[in-house]
């Protein structure tokens, strides 16, 4: 134990300086947590800034879509009102012409009915396709 002893001392002695003033260690290592802090509040200020920017976007984004939605559903349900306004004089007119025997009238309705069809299956397929793409949001 004696040998090891003065061995570990010798060592010690031979790689270890002995110069390394405290003072100068202590100031380098300030230098590197001051420039580490200085690096990481920039980023912190970095990020904040980007996440305000992607929240806006975010916001105007679902503001237009819900605009958006709002204009169609305005439109199917004008479209709504236009058809049983249609299925209405279609029953109007059907009950004139029975004793009159035409079937002009009955046609031209019948053809508007199926425009009408048409167009309801255009819009729902729109609104199927917003939904579907995640676009649609309901209020």
């Amino acid at each position: 134990p004696k040998p090891l002893k003065e061995q570990v001392a010798s060592l010690y002695r031979k790689y270890v300086q002995e110069g390394v003033r405290q003072v100068e260690l202590d100031a380098d290592t300030q230098k590197k947590y001051n420039q580490q802090r200085d690096y990481l509040e920039k980023s912190v200020e970095s990020l904040k800034r980007k996440l305000a920017k992607d929240s806006e976007v975010h916001r105007i984004d679902n503001m237009r879509i819900m605009s958006e939605n709002v204009s169609l559903i305005g439109e199917i349900n004008d479209l709504r009102r236009e058809i049983n306004h249609l299925r209405h004089e279609k029953d109007v007119a059907q009950h004139q012409t029975e004793g009159k025997g035409g079937s002009d009238t009955k046609d031209g309705l019948e053809r508007e009915i199926s425009m009408q069809r048409d167009e309801i299956a255009k819009l729902q397929s729109k609104l199927a396709d917003l939904d579907a793409t995640g676009e649609l949001t309901v209020q």
